[in-house]
């Protein structure tokens, strides 16, 4: 819930290898500001963890933009009454908008590709706002998580041009998927 709480997660996650970029999923309650997120980095001394909210990065030979994104099926259980879909997708449409624009600052041609927590499309959902800025930036390809216990659902599939991919770690049997501009 908080990031005081989360010191023990994170610090295993700064422990592996490599250098990770971490987006924000529904259950991150301890997401707080970029700077108290890289305060408490520097506090603890977690120096291989990078969070992408309303920015983008190069690694290896890609982009790496996204936001959260959001999946506005009201008929599912467990969302709060009263929710404002339409704030919290215009909110997320724009976050994914400024994290595109700021991949503007790398070459040309390098592939911008977009990690969003929450489907853009999946079954008979479609995130309009969110799939139209895909479209807008050219993006080809969308990784996304969130979707648990729904192994029925392809890894992959194409709409509209753009390739969707579903990497939560269940539906991959919690096996990382390398993703690189050549595959």
């Amino acid at each position: 819930m908080t990031l005081k709480e989360a010191k023990e997660d994170l610090t295993f996650l700064d422990s592996l290898p490599g250098h990770k970029i971490i987006g924000k999923g529904n259950h991150d309650f301890w997401w707080a500001t970029l700077s108290k997120i890289h305060a408490f980095f520097e506090e603890n001394d977690i120096h291989t963890i990078t969070c992408l909210y309303n920015n983008a990065f190069v690694a290896e030979d890609l982009v790496i933009c996204g936001s959260r994104g959001w999946f506005n099926d009201e008929s599912l259980n467990g969302i709060p009454e009263n929710t404002d879909y339409d704030k919290i997708i215009h909110r997320e449409a724009m976050r994914l908008r400024l994290s595109l624009e700021d991949g503007k600052k790398f070459p040309d041609d390098l592939e911008r590709v977009v990690f969003l927590h929450f489907p853009p499309v999946f079954r008979e959902f479609r995130c309009e706002e969110i799939v139209s800025v895909l479209k807008e930036y050219n993006i080809n390809r969308c990784f996304y998580g969130h979707i648990h216990g729904c192994y029925e659902h392809p890894n992959t599939f194409v709409e509209d041009g753009i390739t969707y991919s579903l990497i939560s770690a269940d539906h991959l049997n919690f096996i990382p998927k390398k993703i690189s501009s050549d595959i």
